[in-house]
């Protein structure tokens, strides 16, 4: 068996310098409120995507804090893992009332990332010889 994998590097991917530091700032200041501000956006069952803080690995708190958003608001999914199951969920973004401007930061961010996805999918097929548009 053979075992393949890689590391990507992505240099001149044409993400606009002021969006990532945008986003980097309005992350900063989101992640360094207290934390019952940031809990008011807390996923849970319900609400799958917002702030989260509690992942455990081997019963040990991980120590890290995450903001989960999709790109596409709402995002229609599966409501089971069930192969048969032909219902549908639709998962929205949860966003906090400061910073301000942390969604319309993020939806820029997250579309800039989901066009360069694509172009390095594109990429990817092509340099396995499969069509780009695969």
């Amino acid at each position: 068996m053979q075992k393949l994998g890689f590391f990507i590097q992505v240099i001149n991917h044409g993400v606009p310098l002021a969006k990532r530091q945008n986003i980097e700032k309005a992350s900063r200041i989101f992640f360094d409120q207290p934390l019952e501000e940031k809990r008011k956006v807390r996923r849970s069952e319900e609400k799958v995507l917002g702030y989260y803080d509690s992942e455990h690995t081997r019963n040990i708190r991980d120590w890290k804090e995450v903001f989960d958003l999709n790109v596409q608001d709402p995002t229609v999914v599966p409501a089971s893992y069930k192969p048969d199951d032909e219902e549908l969920t639709r998962w929205f973004n949860q966003w906090p009332e400061y910073p301000a401007d942390l969604r319309e930061v993020c939806e820029e961010y997250a579309t800039e990332m989901e066009k360069l996805a694509y172009k390095l999918t594109e990429l990817i097929a092509l340099s396995l010889g499969l069509p780009e548009d695969r």
